[in-house]
């Protein structure tokens, strides 16, 4: 999902997405437009993406146009594992690449899907991002 945010204008704006110069006009979504701050979020979901791409939404408020660049990363997830005996510790990596920002969270998941709980000998250890 890439959006674009406008804040104060006077009257609810019109938000083409271009993909180049070609109007996207599936996975659009728009939230109210909150006239008490002018502000207004649309959001374009995009999927089958294979590297970085921009999309550039127009806002247009009375007849005035701007417009802004959005860029879908695609990042891509390195997984290390180990092999051990059974009762012994092993250590177990996990690595983002090419993300923009540190991931807000982290959930480790067993085979089942289950959430990992860091008790019973699990721990986690936060590098650098």
């Amino acid at each position: 999902i890439v959006s674009c945010e406008i804040v104060g204008a006077a009257l609810a704006p019109t938000v083409p997405w271009k993909d180049g110069g070609t109007t996207v006009s599936s996975g659009v979504s728009n939230d109210p437009w909150a006239a008490s701050t002018g502000t207004f979020l649309t959001k374009l979901t995009v999927s089958g993406l294979t590297s970085t791409k921009s999309y550039t939404c127009e806002f247009t408020v009375d007849g005035k146009t701007v417009s802004e660049t959005a860029v879908a990363n695609i990042l891509s997830i390195t997984a290390v594992g180990a092999t051990t005996d059974t009762g012994s510790a092993a250590t177990i990596t996990c690595t983002i690449n090419n993300s923009p920002a540190a991931p807000e969270n982290v959930f480790w998941k067993d085979s089942g899907g289950g959430t990992v709980s860091l008790t019973n000998g699990f721990s986690k250890s936060k590098n650098s991002y």
